[in-house]
């Protein structure tokens, strides 16, 4: 798979500076990072602190004691099964997004492997045949045909695998953006 060298050349940062999609596997692990960054910085202590100090003064504003919660009451919303299975994944994430350190080159496996639930929450348990995905079937016939190997496990480990080099191609350039 490495010697054929596909999206090597897609560079990360068009000439504006802007984030170039011209490559799916960027485009979702853009997405995936920015999600796991705001899940990450919504548990971080001072953001805690944060959110306790607005609610105070939102129920002082509203006559009600500072440390007012409403009860919690179960959703009269019915939701089905694929919706739930969504929301265990982006909780399981969301979970994992807690301990995750700063984010960079050496650090990226860890984040991609804690965005990997909510990676099959937005493209599916088949995320082979998602539309995103399509080019990338035509390459793992390529390979799977060399190997004598499953088409469909062929191109679920390629994807897997360009998200991932995805995840350490962005890792400079985030911590650049972060800098600036």
């Amino acid at each position: 798979m490495t010697k054929l060298e596909l999206g090597a050349d897609v560079k990360t940062l068009d000439p504006k500076g802007n984030w170039s999609t011209d490559a799916p596997e960027i485009e979702v692990a853009l997405g995936l990072h920015s999600m796991m960054t705001i899940w990450r910085e919504s548990q971080q202590p001072e953001s805690i602190r944060r959110h306790k100090a607005m609610m105070r003064k939102f129920n002082m504003e509203f006559g009600r004691p500072a440390n007012y919660r409403p009860p919690l009451s179960e959703s009269k919303i019915p939701i089905k099964p694929e919706q739930e299975e969504k929301y265990r994944l982006q909780k399981e994430s969301r979970i994992m997004a807690k301990d995750l350190p700063a984010f960079n080159k050496q650090t990226s496996e860890k984040w991609y492997k804690a965005s990997l639930p909510l990676f099959y929450s937005r493209y599916g348990e088949e995320f082979q045949n998602h539309k995103v995905f399509s080019r990338f079937v035509q390459i793992g016939q390529k390979i799977a045909n060399k190997s004598q190997k499953k088409l469909r496990s062929q191109v679920r480990k390629y994807i897997k695998e360009r998200i991932l080099k995805a995840f350490k191609r962005i890792a400079p350039e985030v911590q650049s953006k972060i800098k600036n």
